[in-house]
């Protein structure tokens, strides 16, 4: 379901940015992120660079259904997503690095894993302002952290903190 209204801005985010995402063996949080940026912008380009090494947590047989649903994923992702498997334990500097030398459009975007954007992830006004200004990097933030504490839900916006049960 595609979420945006703006179809042009939609397609000169699609023609002048890529995502590239940095993980390791997230991939079901790698999905998420996908699925939640092609409904706001269809046909962006994602790199996703995966250290692949042995770690004992999620288990060897999560790890392969993980990579089972990621083919699946990957099957039916129009060729918008390339996915690059690192030998080992890269790091995030060379994870991105590897990623950033696959990109050949006029911006890039580095996004975590585990974002998802919303309706108030505004990459187009991003190129907007690439566009129209001499600047070399555009950068969001999120307004406020939600935090689950025991029983708690907390939100950490400046410098204060609100809790709520």
């Amino acid at each position: 379901m595609i979420l945006s209204c703006d179809t042009a801005a939609d397609k000169r985010v699609a023609e002048k940015v890529t995502v590239v995402v940095k993980t390791i063996q997230r991939l079901t949080s790698v999905m998420r992120l996908i699925e939640s940026l092609h409904s706001f912008y269809p046909g962006v380009k994602v790199i996703v660079v995966d250290d692949h090494f042995n770690i004992t947590l999620p288990s060897p047989e999560q790890v392969k259904s993980m990579h089972r649903l990621w083919r699946v994923f990957m099957n039916k992702s129009h060729g918008l997503v390339k996915y690059i498997k690192l030998p080992g334990n890269a790091g995030l500097a060379k994870g991105r690095n590897t990623g950033l030398k696959e990109v050949t459009s006029e911006y890039f975007l580095l996004l975590d894993d585990d974002f998802v954007v919303t309706s108030q992830t505004n990459i187009s006004k991003m190129v907007d302002i690439l566009d129209r200004t001499d600047l070399t990097l555009v950068a969001g933030l999120k307004p406020f952290v939600v935090l689950e504490v025991g029983m708690k839900t907390c939100w950490l916006q400046n410098t204060g903190i609100s809790c709520f049960v």
